[in-house]
């Protein structure tokens, strides 16, 4: 499969990341969050297990890698220190091994606007 991206309008800077999923039926419940400071973190109630949650982010108060919880990884990151922004893909480590909330959060940094869009991939049920 071959991606290609470029931007509608120029001067803007941003990040891309394509993930392909096998046995996966689509999207389950999705998720937005963010906050004028504090440590990165958004709620996903109710995922299945067996699914994956997976959440976009950025901040644009300053270039600053962020420190997933463990459990968690980073899928990418990007630090933009052209223009002192962060953009970033986080999940967790693995699928839910069980019914219930799942929270995809960072222990740094702390003082930094941020967003997050978090999304649970639904999988294929036998």
């Amino acid at each position: 499969v071959t991606v290609t991206s470029q931007p509608g309008s120029a001067g803007y800077h941003g990040s891309l990341t394509v993930i392909a999923f096998t046995n996966a039926a689509g999207p389950g419940i999705a998720g937005q969050a963010s906050a004028p400071s504090g440590a990165p973190d958004i709620y996903i109630p109710g995922v299945l297990a067996g699914n994956w949650v997976f959440a976009v982010g950025n901040d644009w108060d300053a270039a600053i890698p962020r420190t997933p919880v463990s459990g968690q990884i980073l899928v990418h990151q990007r630090v933009d220190t052209q223009v002192g922004d962060t953009f970033w893909v986080q999940a967790t480590a693995a699928p839910s091994v069980a019914d219930g909330l799942v929270t995809i959060h960072d222990t740094a940094p702390t003082t930094d606007q941020w967003n997050y869009a978090a999304v649970e991939i639904v999988a294929t049920r036998q």
